[in-house]
């Protein structure tokens, strides 16, 4: 993982989509989410939007929906999750994004509200943004543009987000795009792929006017130490047990990135937002 292991650590498990969407690894998720005081926005996810075409998968955001705030059902979205929870790992996804506006599309280590890294592409401003949510509400959520120049919406880009113990990295086709260091954190997270969208105009800006899709070629996702499985029941860990995976002597993450690339600029950092 990135060099930060030693290999006979990291268990790899990697996904494509020919013969569809392997249930030993993958759920549909079936919740919805939002509708808390710091997020009103409500969105619901529907397995009839996750689709596997032409080897392919394909998370969708239904266009035209109409947006009411007295419901209490969220606007119809997308995603997937991994079966398993784990502490220390990463989530790389080969993506080509929709470029309809009103939607987030997103890579999320996930957790609870305070307990996640993400990485989420909206369409409404053409931004990819890496996020930390860490730990409690008096510790600063991390939040910054990437600063991604290519166009993510003509071809596959890969990617790809890892976390440790102490930092959260960010890389896009290889590169190395951001790193945070404080506030990470460190209870059992599931790898989750989503496309979903709200109401919120500060965010996605949705719903889109037309169907729009997330088209995703490639997972890999690694991790290390042990892992604790999902309940679909409970849509909790089947236990309790935290993974505590120690990272190896031998390497230095400067050291490691040094020769994938230079960090970019990071031009925004702003305050609480809940993704979830």
């Amino acid at each position: 993982m990135l060099g930060l292991y030693p290999e006979d650590k990291v268990t790899v498990e990697t996904t494509t989509f020919e013969n569809g969407l392997d249930s030993s690894k993958w759920v549909v998720d079936t919740r919805g989410y939002g509708g808390s005081p710091g997020n009103p926005y409500l969105r619901q996810m529907e397995p009839d939007n996750v689709k596997v075409k032409d080897g392919l998968l394909e998370l969708k955001v239904p266009g035209g929906q109409k947006y009411d705030p007295e419901s209490t059902v969220g606007l119809s979205s997308a995603q997937i999750m991994t079966n398993k929870y784990m502490s220390v790992g990463s989530l790389e996804m080969t993506v080509k994004m929709s470029s309809e506006d009103g939607t987030c599309q997103c890579g999320f280590l996930y957790g609870s509200d305070h307990n996640e890294v993400d990485m989420e592409y909206l369409t409404r401003t053409n931004v990819t943004w890496s996020v930390v949510q860490g730990m409690d509400r008096e510790r600063p959520i991390q939040q910054t543009n990437l600063n991604v120049t290519a166009d993510q919406t003509e071809s596959f880009h890969t990617y790809k987000l890892v976390r440790t113990e102490s930092k959260a990295y960010f890389l896009m086709d290889g590169n190395v795009v951001n790193t945070f260091d404080k506030n990470i954190p460190t209870e059992p997270v599931q790898m989750m792929i989503a496309h979903w969208t709200d109401a919120n105009p500060g965010w996605t800006g949705g719903p889109p006017a037309k169907d729009t899709i997330m088209t995703v070629k490639k997972v890999v996702v690694e991790y290390v130490g042990a892992t604790q499985t999902f309940s679909t029941s409970t849509a909790t860990p089947s236990a309790t047990n935290a993974p505590n995976p120690s990272p190896s002597d031998k390497n230095d993450a400067s050291q490691q990135f040094g020769s994938k690339g230079a960090l970019l600029p990071a031009l925004a950092a702003f305050g609480l937002y809940l993704a979830i």
